[in-house]
């Protein structure tokens, strides 16, 4: 049997809309996806680097540059891109996300799913640096991150 080669062109992500930086985790994971279907990633890391930039946007120089990457840093890919993320996710309180998640109360006919909200679950860190269920005052609370427990191990 002929094995069947498939050819086409695939389009790099539109350019990062730099007034929205919440968005940089879905940008930067269809950059990913762009990376590794163009065969990119197995280009050097500086082609890989000007690559990313490129495709970020003219705002992305001065970004770096205000970053102070050193000349050898800019020629590795995940410097620049963990350079990059520190710029764009923001940093989060911790005592005001684990407040939000306690102050969260399911909705009439939202399911259990929706309400045990992974990213609310994630922002507070539970089960990061040695906590446990004990430390959760809320007993609904308590059930929710005994079942986020079980889906990320």
């Amino acid at each position: 049997m002929q094995a069947i080669r498939l050819f086409f062109q695939i389009s790099p992500p539109s350019d990062f809309d730099f007034t929205r930086p919440e968005e940089w985790p879905l940008w930067m994971c269809r950059f990913k996806r762009f990376r590794q279907v163009s065969g990119l990633d197995k280009q050097s890391q500086e082609k890989q680097v000007n690559t990313l930039l490129y495709t970020m946007g003219p705002e992305a120089k001065s970004i770096i540059r205000c970053r102070d990457i050193m000349a050898a840093q800019l020629k590795d890919y995940d410097t620049v891109k963990t350079q990059l993320s520190n710029h764009f996710v923001p940093w989060r309180n911790l005592i005001f996300e684990c407040a939000r998640f306690h102050k969260r109360v399911q909705e009439r006919g939202e399911s259990i799913d929706s309400f045990i909200i992974y990213e609310l679950i994630e922002h507070c860190e539970y089960g990061a640096n040695g906590w446990d269920e004990s430390e959760i005052p809320n007993s609904n609370f308590k059930a929710m991150w005994v079942v986020w427990q079980e889906l990320t191990q």
